[in-house]
């Protein structure tokens, strides 16, 4: 079979790299800055974050550098969440035991225990050469 035969041939215009259609007002440039493997998420974030204040005034009239997405935040609710399932575990906890126990002693060790056990987990992650990343912080 041939290709004259299914249909035709011809030369067209290149394909557009790093344009695109930004909420139906235009064309606008797009990129996507990538991360090297073992850095840290949040201080590359900022990273870019001083560049782009630093690049602002040199670029022409009405030139404008918009992020679409800004991991950030997302990195600052993770540890957010980690912080506070802390904080609910070591008083649900520590009222169980208030309760059922009626022993001051073990509502101390557990309230100890429970920040050593996630910084252990946090030294082992490092010797281990596990990121903190939304997976390991979720786990």
């Amino acid at each position: 079979m041939l290709i004259k035969n299914i249909g035709t041939v011809q030369l067209g215009g290149d394909i557009r790299r790093g344009s695109l259609e930004k909420n139906g007002m235009g064309e606008a440039v797009g990129g996507i800055v990538v991360m090297r493997s073992g850095q840290n998420a949040q201080e590359v974030i900022d990273r870019i974050k001083e560049k782009i204040k630093e690049i602002t005034p040199g670029l022409p009239e009405g030139v404008t550098i918009v992020p679409s997405y800004d991991r950030s935040i997302l990195i600052k609710e993770a540890v957010g969440t980690l912080q506070r399932a802390l904080w609910e575990a070591g008083i649900v906890v520590s009222i169980m035991v208030a309760i059922f126990l009626l022993h001051f002693r073990s509502i101390v060790r557990i309230l100890i225990e429970l920040p050593v056990s996630v910084l252990l987990s946090f030294i082992l992650m490092y010797t281990f050469g596990i990121t903190s990343n939304i997976m390991s912080l979720g786990g």
